[in-house]
């Protein structure tokens, strides 16, 4: 999409640097809740943490830093802010996938707390969906997203 970020870092980011600094913050987020807050609040990051998972080198830091900050997080974090989402779910492996997923069950159980007894209000209605219901169809828009799901669940061992 025009003016949207891609779904890739940098070409020669600096993966040890930026790993390094993601543990830092994801320690601070787990020792302090306001921190976690603030940081929550920053959508870019969040976004920016989903294209990290893809990394193998940073996947374990951006997602437990991401795991922190979408249950600390006051509001539901909308997935239109994780840059090329389609692109970013194509490319994971099996095991990217996998992870990814637990950020993504940590932002649905975030969508039911947040009351919606399984029914969208019913001003909830395309193009204005609140932003529980836009993650939900932006989920279920993606290519074999669901397909790859059911296949690491029947899965009898993790992915490699």
């Amino acid at each position: 999409e025009a003016g949207r970020p891609s779904a890739r870092l940098p070409e020669g980011a600096p993966l040890d640097v930026i790993n390094e600094c993601t543990q830092l913050l994801a320690e601070l987020a787990m020792l302090d809740l306001q921190h976690a807050e603030a940081l929550a609040s920053r959508h870019e990051l969040i976004g920016t943490l989903f294209l990290l998972m893809a990394e193998p080198q940073a996947v374990d830091a951006a997602l437990t830093l991401a795991q922190e900050l979408l249950s600390a997080g006051q509001d539901v974090f909308p997935l239109t802010a994780v840059p090329d989402l389609p692109g970013l779910i194509g490319r994971l492996s099996p095991r990217g996938l996998a992870l990814v997923s637990r950020a993504l069950a940590v932002l649905l159980a975030k969508s039911a707390e947040q009351g919606l007894d399984a029914f969208p209000a019913p001003e909830c209605v395309e193009p204005d969906l609140c932003v529980v219901c836009a993650n939900n169809a932006a989920l279920l828009a993606l290519p074999s997203f669901l397909a790859r799901v059911v296949a690491l669940l029947r899965l009898r061992s993790p992915p490699a």
